[in-house]
Protein backbone atom coordinates (compact mmCIF):
# COMPACT_ATOMS: atom_id res chain seq x y z
CA UNK A 1 0.00 0.00 0.00
CA UNK A 2 1.06 3.60 -0.58
CA UNK A 3 0.88 4.36 3.14
CA UNK A 4 3.18 1.45 4.00
CA UNK A 5 5.66 2.51 1.32
CA UNK A 6 5.73 6.09 2.61
CA UNK A 7 6.24 4.95 6.19
CA UNK A 8 9.02 2.60 5.09
CA UNK A 9 10.81 5.63 3.64
CA UNK A 10 10.64 7.66 6.86
CA UNK A 11 7.16 9.20 6.74
CA UNK A 12 4.87 8.94 9.75
CA UNK A 13 1.24 9.62 10.57
CA UNK A 14 0.38 12.95 12.16
CA UNK A 15 -0.21 12.79 15.89
CA UNK A 16 -3.55 13.95 17.34
CA UNK A 17 -3.63 17.75 17.30
CA UNK A 18 -0.27 18.05 15.53
CA UNK A 19 -1.47 20.37 12.77
CA UNK A 20 -3.06 22.68 15.36
CA UNK A 21 0.18 22.60 17.38
CA UNK A 22 2.25 23.51 14.33
CA UNK A 23 -0.14 26.36 13.53
CA UNK A 24 0.39 27.76 17.05
CA UNK A 25 4.19 27.33 16.96
CA UNK A 26 4.44 29.08 13.59
CA UNK A 27 2.22 31.97 14.67
CA UNK A 28 -0.67 31.13 12.35
CA UNK A 29 -3.03 30.43 15.25
CA UNK A 30 -3.16 31.73 18.82
CA UNK A 31 -3.92 29.70 21.93
CA UNK A 32 -7.52 30.94 22.08
CA UNK A 33 -8.20 29.53 18.62
CA UNK A 34 -6.34 26.31 19.47
CA UNK A 35 -8.57 25.77 22.51
CA UNK A 36 -11.59 26.53 20.33
CA UNK A 37 -10.60 23.64 18.04
CA UNK A 38 -10.77 21.27 21.02
CA UNK A 39 -14.08 22.79 22.15
CA UNK A 40 -15.51 22.32 18.66
CA UNK A 41 -14.48 18.65 18.62
CA UNK A 42 -15.98 18.06 22.07
CA UNK A 43 -19.14 20.13 21.47
CA UNK A 44 -22.19 18.20 22.61
CA UNK A 45 -24.78 20.54 21.16
CA UNK A 46 -25.37 23.01 18.33
CA UNK A 47 -25.06 25.97 20.73
CA UNK A 48 -21.70 24.72 22.05
CA UNK A 49 -20.42 24.19 18.48
CA UNK A 50 -21.54 27.70 17.51
CA UNK A 51 -19.71 29.22 20.50
CA UNK A 52 -16.55 27.25 19.65
CA UNK A 53 -16.70 28.43 16.02
CA UNK A 54 -17.03 32.02 17.18
CA UNK A 55 -13.87 31.70 19.27
CA UNK A 56 -12.09 29.91 16.43
CA UNK A 57 -12.83 32.91 14.24
CA UNK A 58 -11.33 35.26 16.83
CA UNK A 59 -14.21 36.06 19.17
CA UNK A 60 -12.26 35.64 22.41
CA UNK A 61 -9.14 37.20 20.91
CA UNK A 62 -11.14 40.29 19.98
CA UNK A 63 -12.15 40.71 23.63
CA UNK A 64 -8.66 40.06 25.01
CA UNK A 65 -6.66 42.24 22.60
CA UNK A 66 -7.81 45.65 23.97
CA UNK A 67 -7.09 44.45 27.52
CA UNK A 68 -3.62 43.34 26.55
CA UNK A 69 -2.91 46.67 24.85
CA UNK A 70 -4.03 48.57 27.97
CA UNK A 71 -1.64 46.51 30.10
CA UNK A 72 1.23 47.01 27.66
CA UNK A 73 0.67 50.78 27.61
CA UNK A 74 0.64 50.97 31.42
CA UNK A 75 3.74 48.79 31.66
CA UNK A 76 5.58 50.89 29.07
CA UNK A 77 4.75 54.08 30.97
CA UNK A 78 6.03 52.69 34.26
CA UNK A 79 9.16 51.04 32.86
CA UNK A 80 10.14 54.16 30.90
CA UNK A 81 10.15 56.28 34.07
CA UNK A 82 12.08 53.66 36.04
CA UNK A 83 14.68 52.94 33.33
CA UNK A 84 15.26 56.54 32.24
CA UNK A 85 14.76 58.72 35.33
CA UNK A 86 17.35 61.23 34.10
CA UNK A 87 15.39 62.01 30.92
CA UNK A 88 12.88 64.83 30.90
CA UNK A 89 9.71 62.75 30.94
CA UNK A 90 7.97 65.00 33.40
CA UNK A 91 6.19 64.04 36.59
CA UNK A 92 4.29 60.76 36.46
CA UNK A 93 0.52 61.24 36.61
CA UNK A 94 -0.95 58.26 38.43
CA UNK A 95 -4.59 59.25 37.92
CA UNK A 96 -4.86 58.13 34.25
CA UNK A 97 -3.05 54.88 35.05
CA UNK A 98 -5.39 54.15 37.95
CA UNK A 99 -8.46 54.87 35.79
CA UNK A 100 -7.13 52.59 33.07
CA UNK A 101 -6.50 49.79 35.58
CA UNK A 102 -9.99 50.18 37.09
CA UNK A 103 -11.56 49.96 33.63
CA UNK A 104 -9.42 46.93 32.84
CA UNK A 105 -10.46 45.29 36.11
CA UNK A 106 -14.12 45.72 35.17
CA UNK A 107 -13.54 44.24 31.72
CA UNK A 108 -11.70 41.25 33.15
CA UNK A 109 -14.40 40.63 35.76
CA UNK A 110 -17.01 40.69 33.00
CA UNK A 111 -15.00 38.16 31.01
CA UNK A 112 -14.64 35.91 34.06
CA UNK A 113 -18.38 36.12 34.72
CA UNK A 114 -19.09 34.76 31.24
CA UNK A 115 -16.58 31.92 31.65
CA UNK A 116 -18.98 29.78 33.71
CA UNK A 117 -21.55 29.90 30.90
CA UNK A 118 -18.91 28.90 28.38
CA UNK A 119 -17.95 25.99 30.61
CA UNK A 120 -21.58 24.87 30.79
CA UNK A 121 -21.84 24.99 27.00
CA UNK A 122 -18.89 22.63 26.59
CA UNK A 123 -19.24 20.40 29.67
CA UNK A 124 -22.97 20.65 30.28
CA UNK A 125 -24.82 22.10 33.26
CA UNK A 126 -25.29 19.69 36.18
CA UNK A 127 -28.89 19.58 37.40
CA UNK A 128 -29.37 17.47 40.55
CA UNK A 129 -32.76 15.99 41.44
CA UNK A 130 -32.94 16.06 45.26
CA UNK A 131 -35.71 14.91 47.52
CA UNK A 132 -36.98 12.21 49.89
CA UNK A 133 -37.36 8.58 48.77
CA UNK A 134 -40.21 7.70 46.42
CA UNK A 135 -40.97 11.34 45.59
CA UNK A 136 -40.68 10.76 41.84
CA UNK A 137 -37.12 11.82 41.02
CA UNK A 138 -36.38 8.82 38.79
CA UNK A 139 -39.79 9.07 37.13
CA UNK A 140 -39.18 12.73 36.29
CA UNK A 141 -35.72 11.92 34.89
CA UNK A 142 -37.16 9.17 32.69
CA UNK A 143 -39.89 11.50 31.45
CA UNK A 144 -37.47 14.30 30.60
CA UNK A 145 -35.02 12.11 28.65
CA UNK A 146 -37.80 10.11 27.01
CA UNK A 147 -36.58 6.65 28.00
CA UNK A 148 -36.35 4.33 31.00
CA UNK A 149 -32.92 5.31 32.30
CA UNK A 150 -33.71 4.92 35.99
CA UNK A 151 -35.33 2.00 37.80
CA UNK A 152 -38.73 2.97 39.21
CA UNK A 153 -40.50 1.05 41.98
CA UNK A 154 -43.04 2.00 44.63
CA UNK A 155 -40.75 0.87 47.46
CA UNK A 156 -38.68 3.75 48.94
CA UNK A 157 -34.91 3.66 48.54
CA UNK A 158 -34.75 2.17 45.04
CA UNK A 159 -32.01 4.59 43.96
CA UNK A 160 -28.83 4.01 45.96
CA UNK A 161 -26.13 5.27 43.58
CA UNK A 162 -25.76 8.33 41.36
CA UNK A 163 -27.37 8.04 37.92
CA UNK A 164 -26.63 10.57 35.15
CA UNK A 165 -28.52 11.14 31.91
CA UNK A 166 -27.65 13.53 29.10
CA UNK A 167 -30.36 15.94 28.04
CA UNK A 168 -30.54 19.06 25.88
CA UNK A 169 -32.56 22.17 26.60
CA UNK A 170 -32.78 24.78 23.82
CA UNK A 171 -29.38 23.72 22.51
CA UNK A 172 -27.66 23.71 25.92
CA UNK A 173 -26.35 20.30 27.09
CA UNK A 174 -27.64 19.23 30.49
CA UNK A 175 -26.49 16.45 32.80
CA UNK A 176 -29.49 15.31 34.81
CA UNK A 177 -28.28 13.70 38.06
CA UNK A 178 -30.59 11.37 39.97
CA UNK A 179 -29.39 10.73 43.53
CA UNK A 180 -30.53 8.62 46.46
CA UNK A 181 -33.57 9.78 48.35
CA UNK A 182 -32.64 11.70 51.48
CA UNK A 183 -34.15 10.59 54.77
CA UNK A 184 -33.07 9.92 58.33
CA UNK A 185 -34.19 6.97 60.44
CA UNK A 186 -32.58 4.58 62.85
CA UNK A 187 -32.89 1.49 60.67
CA UNK A 188 -31.00 2.98 57.72
CA UNK A 189 -28.54 0.45 56.30
CA UNK A 190 -24.90 1.36 55.45
CA UNK A 191 -25.50 1.24 51.68
CA UNK A 192 -28.29 3.80 51.93
CA UNK A 193 -26.08 6.05 54.07
CA UNK A 194 -23.36 5.85 51.42
CA UNK A 195 -25.93 6.80 48.77
CA UNK A 196 -26.98 9.86 50.76
CA UNK A 197 -23.33 10.88 51.18
CA UNK A 198 -22.92 10.68 47.39
CA UNK A 199 -26.06 12.76 47.01
CA UNK A 200 -24.47 15.42 49.21
CA UNK A 201 -21.33 15.46 47.05
CA UNK A 202 -23.41 15.92 43.89
CA UNK A 203 -25.47 18.72 45.45
CA UNK A 204 -22.31 20.63 46.39
CA UNK A 205 -21.14 20.72 42.76
CA UNK A 206 -24.52 21.28 41.12
CA UNK A 207 -25.29 24.19 38.79
CA UNK A 208 -28.99 23.85 39.65
CA UNK A 209 -30.82 21.83 42.31
CA UNK A 210 -34.38 20.61 41.76
CA UNK A 211 -35.85 20.39 45.27
CA UNK A 212 -38.54 17.77 44.83
CA UNK A 213 -41.37 16.99 47.24
CA UNK A 214 -44.93 15.74 46.98
CA UNK A 215 -47.52 18.48 46.63
CA UNK A 216 -49.36 17.08 49.69
CA UNK A 217 -46.21 17.50 51.86
CA UNK A 218 -44.05 20.37 50.51
CA UNK A 219 -41.24 19.99 53.11
CA UNK A 220 -40.14 23.61 52.78
CA UNK A 221 -38.40 23.84 56.17
CA UNK A 222 -36.85 20.37 55.83
CA UNK A 223 -35.10 21.42 52.63
CA UNK A 224 -33.84 24.62 54.22
CA UNK A 225 -32.35 22.73 57.16
CA UNK A 226 -30.80 20.11 54.89
CA UNK A 227 -29.10 22.66 52.61
CA UNK A 228 -27.77 24.56 55.62
CA UNK A 229 -26.47 21.38 57.22
CA UNK A 230 -24.73 20.37 54.00
CA UNK A 231 -23.36 23.91 53.64
CA UNK A 232 -24.64 24.32 50.11
CA UNK A 233 -23.46 27.72 48.73
CA UNK A 234 -26.16 30.36 48.90
CA UNK A 235 -25.56 31.30 45.26
CA UNK A 236 -26.47 27.80 44.02
CA UNK A 237 -29.90 28.24 42.37
CA UNK A 238 -32.70 25.96 43.55
CA UNK A 239 -36.05 25.26 41.89
CA UNK A 240 -38.96 23.80 43.83
CA UNK A 241 -40.70 20.93 42.06
CA UNK A 242 -43.95 19.57 43.51
CA UNK A 243 -44.82 16.08 42.27
CA UNK A 244 -47.87 13.78 42.13
CA UNK A 245 -50.30 16.59 41.40
CA UNK A 246 -52.79 13.99 40.13
CA UNK A 247 -53.15 12.70 43.72
CA UNK A 248 -53.94 16.13 45.14
CA UNK A 249 -57.54 16.29 46.39
CA UNK A 250 -57.67 20.06 46.94
CA UNK A 251 -55.58 23.05 45.83
CA UNK A 252 -52.48 23.97 47.82
CA UNK A 253 -51.86 27.68 48.37
CA UNK A 254 -48.60 29.61 48.79
CA UNK A 255 -46.36 27.15 46.94
CA UNK A 256 -43.97 28.82 44.51
CA UNK A 257 -42.43 26.40 42.03
CA UNK A 258 -43.18 23.92 39.29
CA UNK A 259 -46.07 21.44 39.56
CA UNK A 260 -45.74 18.10 37.77
CA UNK A 261 -47.61 14.84 37.41
CA UNK A 262 -45.91 11.81 35.90
CA UNK A 263 -49.30 10.38 34.98
CA UNK A 264 -50.39 13.50 33.11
Amino acid sequence: RILDILQAHGCRLARPGEFTLRAVLTGKMDLCAAEAVQDLIAAGSEVAASAALKNLEGGLKARLSPMRLALVDALAELEARMDFPEDELGEADSAPLLRAMENLKGDLNGLLASASMGQRLTQGARVVLLGPPNVGKSTLLNTMVGEERALVFNQPGTTRDVLEANWELEGVPISLVDVAGVREHEGMDPVERMGIEKAKQEVLRADLILLMSEAQSPQEKEFERLLNRWRVPKETPCLRVYTKMDLLTEPVANLNGVYVSAQE
